[in-house]
């Protein structure tokens, strides 16, 4: 075990400490606002109190939608707007992976040309 993980531990072992540590995380204001008029109580969410479906959608919190139906938490689901919502983000999401995937494919064939070209050159 090295030092950090040992002083980890020695930290997260104080009852003390561990609770300042996340009171702090859950108390702290980390959306920086660019003017005060935006800051108010409801701008702030814990995220056992986030129960929509369509709110999860619209946010692409897909993550989050996935640990709450491991946890068999509740989801609020309004209407059928909000599976359709839910359908629509996800697909979308989907085609955006596709999309990087296929760039990624394009680059990655680029450099093999490249180290190809490089190794002929490098030949002669």
């Amino acid at each position: 075990m090295n030092k950090e993980e040992k002083l980890f531990w020695e930290v997260y072992k104080n009852k003390y400490l561990r609770n300042l540590i996340f009171h702090h995380i859950q108390c702290t204001e980390w959306v920086e606002y660019d003017e005060h008029q935006q800051i108010y109580e409801n701008n702030r969410i814990l995220f056992k109190d986030i129960k929509s479906l369509k709110w999860m959608s619209i946010k692409k919190q897909f993550k989050l939608l996935k640990y709450k139906l491991e946890c068999n938490e509740s989801i609020q689901i309004i209407s059928s707007s909000c599976i359709l919502e839910f359908f629509k983000s996800f697909n979308n999401n989907n085609n955006k992976n596709e999309k990087d995937l296929k760039k990624k494919e394009e680059q990655e064939k680029q450099e093999k040309l490249l180290k190809s070209v490089l190794v002929l050159f490098l030949k002669k």
